[in-house]
Protein backbone atom coordinates (compact mmCIF):
# COMPACT_ATOMS: atom_id res chain seq x y z
CA UNK A 1 0.00 0.00 0.00
CA UNK A 2 1.30 3.65 -0.82
CA UNK A 3 0.92 5.61 1.87
CA UNK A 4 1.21 10.12 1.08
CA UNK A 5 4.21 11.04 2.51
CA UNK A 6 3.93 13.00 5.80
CA UNK A 7 5.28 16.15 5.84
CA UNK A 8 5.53 18.20 9.04
CA UNK A 9 4.44 21.62 9.79
CA UNK A 10 7.50 22.31 11.65
CA UNK A 11 9.89 21.60 8.59
CA UNK A 12 7.36 23.67 6.03
CA UNK A 13 8.22 27.03 5.33
CA UNK A 14 5.71 29.96 4.60
CA UNK A 15 6.79 31.35 1.20
CA UNK A 16 5.74 34.95 2.88
CA UNK A 17 8.55 34.43 4.90
CA UNK A 18 11.24 32.96 2.92
CA UNK A 19 14.52 34.76 3.51
CA UNK A 20 17.98 33.90 2.40
CA UNK A 21 20.42 35.27 4.56
CA UNK A 22 23.69 34.12 2.45
CA UNK A 23 23.58 36.84 0.43
CA UNK A 24 22.93 40.99 0.47
CA UNK A 25 20.32 42.47 -1.53
CA UNK A 26 18.17 39.54 -1.74
CA UNK A 27 14.45 38.93 -3.27
CA UNK A 28 11.92 38.97 -0.14
CA UNK A 29 9.06 37.44 -1.35
CA UNK A 30 6.59 38.90 1.51
CA UNK A 31 7.85 42.83 0.58
CA UNK A 32 7.88 42.21 -3.79
CA UNK A 33 11.19 43.95 -4.15
CA UNK A 34 15.24 43.17 -2.97
CA UNK A 35 16.14 43.84 0.48
CA UNK A 36 19.34 44.33 2.48
CA UNK A 37 19.31 41.50 4.69
CA UNK A 38 22.19 41.82 7.25
CA UNK A 39 22.84 40.39 10.75
CA UNK A 40 22.23 43.28 12.70
CA UNK A 41 25.08 43.88 15.53
CA UNK A 42 24.03 43.57 19.10
CA UNK A 43 22.35 46.74 20.69
CA UNK A 44 22.84 48.68 17.44
CA UNK A 45 19.67 49.98 16.15
CA UNK A 46 18.22 48.31 13.03
CA UNK A 47 15.74 50.90 12.00
CA UNK A 48 15.02 52.23 8.63
CA UNK A 49 16.05 55.82 8.69
CA UNK A 50 19.36 54.59 10.30
CA UNK A 51 20.28 52.16 7.33
CA UNK A 52 19.22 55.51 4.74
CA UNK A 53 17.27 52.80 2.39
CA UNK A 54 14.12 55.58 2.78
CA UNK A 55 13.69 57.56 -0.82
CA UNK A 56 14.85 60.93 -0.97
CA UNK A 57 11.02 62.06 -0.66
CA UNK A 58 10.58 59.91 2.13
CA UNK A 59 7.94 62.04 4.51
CA UNK A 60 7.07 64.96 1.79
CA UNK A 61 3.47 65.38 0.86
CA UNK A 62 3.15 64.56 -3.16
CA UNK A 63 3.31 68.01 -5.02
CA UNK A 64 -0.30 66.98 -6.58
CA UNK A 65 -1.65 66.56 -3.33
CA UNK A 66 -0.90 70.46 -2.40
CA UNK A 67 -1.40 71.63 -5.96
CA UNK A 68 -5.57 70.04 -4.96
CA UNK A 69 -5.37 71.84 -1.96
CA UNK A 70 -4.38 74.90 -2.99
CA UNK A 71 -7.04 74.78 -5.94
CA UNK A 72 -9.61 73.47 -3.10
CA UNK A 73 -9.07 76.76 -1.51
CA UNK A 74 -8.87 79.11 -4.43
CA UNK A 75 -12.16 77.67 -5.37
CA UNK A 76 -13.55 78.09 -1.88
CA UNK A 77 -11.87 81.46 -1.54
CA UNK A 78 -13.82 82.38 -4.90
CA UNK A 79 -17.27 81.14 -4.09
CA UNK A 80 -17.13 83.19 -0.47
CA UNK A 81 -16.50 86.00 -2.76
CA UNK A 82 -19.49 85.58 -4.83
CA UNK A 83 -21.66 85.16 -1.93
CA UNK A 84 -20.62 88.30 -0.68
CA UNK A 85 -20.82 90.33 -3.50
CA UNK A 86 -24.16 88.39 -4.88
CA UNK A 87 -27.16 90.66 -4.99
CA UNK A 88 -29.86 89.84 -2.30
CA UNK A 89 -32.86 87.35 -3.28
CA UNK A 90 -35.77 88.83 -4.97
CA UNK A 91 -37.96 90.05 -2.31
CA UNK A 92 -35.42 91.00 0.52
CA UNK A 93 -34.55 94.40 1.12
CA UNK A 94 -31.72 96.16 2.83
CA UNK A 95 -33.20 97.97 6.37
CA UNK A 96 -31.57 100.73 8.35
CA UNK A 97 -30.73 99.88 11.57
CA UNK A 98 -33.53 101.38 13.20
CA UNK A 99 -36.18 99.98 11.02
CA UNK A 100 -34.79 96.56 11.35
CA UNK A 101 -35.22 96.78 15.15
CA UNK A 102 -38.50 97.74 15.47
CA UNK A 103 -39.20 95.03 12.83
CA UNK A 104 -37.69 93.03 15.00
CA UNK A 105 -39.49 93.96 18.20
CA UNK A 106 -42.95 94.04 16.56
CA UNK A 107 -42.57 90.33 15.38
CA UNK A 108 -41.19 89.30 18.54
CA UNK A 109 -44.61 90.98 19.73
CA UNK A 110 -46.23 88.82 17.11
CA UNK A 111 -44.82 85.65 18.34
CA UNK A 112 -45.91 86.02 22.36
CA UNK A 113 -49.06 86.98 20.95
CA UNK A 114 -49.58 83.63 18.60
CA UNK A 115 -47.84 81.75 21.78
CA UNK A 116 -50.93 82.69 24.02
CA UNK A 117 -53.25 82.04 21.73
CA UNK A 118 -52.14 78.40 21.11
CA UNK A 119 -51.77 77.78 25.29
CA UNK A 120 -55.64 78.95 25.24
CA UNK A 121 -56.89 75.84 22.92
CA UNK A 122 -58.07 72.92 24.95
CA UNK A 123 -55.54 70.25 24.71
CA UNK A 124 -57.72 67.34 24.62
CA UNK A 125 -60.75 67.38 21.82
CA UNK A 126 -62.92 65.29 24.41
CA UNK A 127 -63.83 68.36 26.86
CA UNK A 128 -66.45 68.70 24.49
CA UNK A 129 -67.40 65.56 24.86
CA UNK A 130 -67.44 65.71 28.47
CA UNK A 131 -69.36 69.03 28.51
CA UNK A 132 -72.18 67.29 26.31
CA UNK A 133 -72.33 64.68 28.87
CA UNK A 134 -72.85 66.67 31.84
CA UNK A 135 -75.75 68.38 30.53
Amino acid sequence: SAEAPHISSSSRASPLLEESTSKENEFHIAFGRKVSISTPVQGSDTSVASSGSRHKCYGKVPSYITDRKAKIEQDEEKQRRMRENAPPAPGLVLLEESERLRTLSLLEENDREAREALQNIPFSMNEQKAARMRD
